[in-house]
């Protein structure tokens, strides 16, 4: 709601996704704000239960992920943010540790602030995303 009582409606939403609780809530902010808002989820690489999930219906774990994305290093989402998810968001981006530790290094040095890597996976997935002229 902070974020949309700031800057007004946005075209796209990159958030993080671990076990799926901040992209779950972030969908049903976005739906009653700004439903023309598209949502996507980003995981690590490594860590890409999420993606499998919602490719298969149903929740797929994966154990003994390796990223340094800590805070979406869960083996698996949840039954009902897999519900959300599947209902809400348009798809999964994932992105690869060097993409992190590059815009943690770019937040350290040019804006003078430590983002954790996992506060780097939204800017990473929409970098990745304009790479590959998908938006």
């Amino acid at each position: 709601m902070e974020l949309f009582n700031e800057v007004g409606s946005l075209d796209h939403l990159f958030c993080g996704v671990g076990g799926g609780g901040l992209i779950s809530g972030c969908s049903l902010v976005v739906d009653a704000v700004s439903p023309s808002c598209k949502i996507w989820g980003v995981e690590p690489d490594a860590a890409h239960d999420a993606a499998i999930s919602l490719e298969q219906g149903r929740v797929v774990s994966i154990p003994n992920q390796k990223t340094i994305a800590d805070g979406c290093n869960t083996p698996k989402i949840g039954e009902k943010t897999l519900r959300m998810m599947k209902k809400y968001i348009e798809g999964i981006v994932h992105v690869e540790d060097p993409a992190l530790v590059d815009w943690m290094k770019f937040f350290a040095e040019r804006q003078k602030l430590v983002i954790e890597p996992t506060g780097c996976l939204g800017i990473a997935g929409l970098e990745k995303m304009i790479e590959e002229n998908k938006i």
